[in-house]
């Protein structure tokens, strides 16, 4: 089984930039995988670099983030119980839940 590492945060800001906050992880080379995702070294946080102007794009920016860390660095990022979601609508909550629930790559 790989290595996993919990959600602090998940968070859409005003921009609609989708952004994945690991516990106590740096994935500063991330850029690498050329997938648009990378990571802010101030924040503490991956981002996907394309603004989502669709509810239905928010999983699948999500999805590329997780799919890019685990292409890079073999990792599984999850959520769990005490993952906070900032600006997350309530029916991208439960896809996330869902696809956590399936995630194993």
């Amino acid at each position: 089984m790989k290595n996993s590492v919990f959600i602090e945060k998940v968070a859409i800001n005003n921009k609609g930039i989708i952004s994945v906050k690991p516990h106590d992880y740096c994935f500063e080379m991330i850029y690498r995988c050329a997938k648009g995702v990378y990571w802010d070294n101030s924040e503490k946080h991956l981002y996907f670099v394309s603004p989502v102007k669709q509810e239905d794009e928010l999983l699948n920016a999500y999805k590329q983030i997780l799919f890019s860390v685990n292409d890079e660095y073999g990792i599984l990022l999850r959520v769990n119980e005490k993952t906070i979601y900032e600006g997350v609508p309530e029916r991208i909550k439960k896809d996330i839940a869902e696809f956590n629930d399936i995630n194993m790559f």
